[in-house]
């Protein structure tokens, strides 16, 4: 069995999430979990490894806007069929969506932006 290699800490978080990259988007997208940062998402595609895009994660009181780049995908069978989870690792967060992210792996709660 492979060691944790982790470098943050992940909480739970089952959201909507956009995914724009190119000229097309993915919409309806449900997130798995979230750290500081990346984000493991579940699609119906495959996106390819290494594949920059921008997120748009729908959290409660305003999305929270990222950028980030594809680090791994995982076909996974569920009752729906077949899904892919993919590993997002964040390359580009507006300082305070990154402190929102922050508040709420600690405390569990969203910060509403002043």
């Amino acid at each position: 069995m492979r060691g944790e290699r982790r470098r943050f800490l992940r909480e739970p978080i089952y959201v909507r999430v956009k995914v724009r990259h190119n000229d097309s988007a993915l919409t309806g997208l449900m997130s798995l979990d979230i750290s500081v940062g990346g984000i493991r998402l579940l699609s119906p595609e495959e996106l390819p490894k290494d594949k920059v895009m921008e997120l748009q994660i729908n959290v409660p009181s305003s999305p929270v806007i990222a950028r980030g780049k594809v680090v791994w995908t995982k076909e996974v069978e569920t009752e729906e069929g077949n899904f892919f989870q993919i590993g997002i690792q964040f390359i580009e967060v507006k300082p305070e969506d990154k402190a929102r992210i922050e508040t709420f792996i600690r405390d569990g709660i969203w910060i509403i932006p002043s």
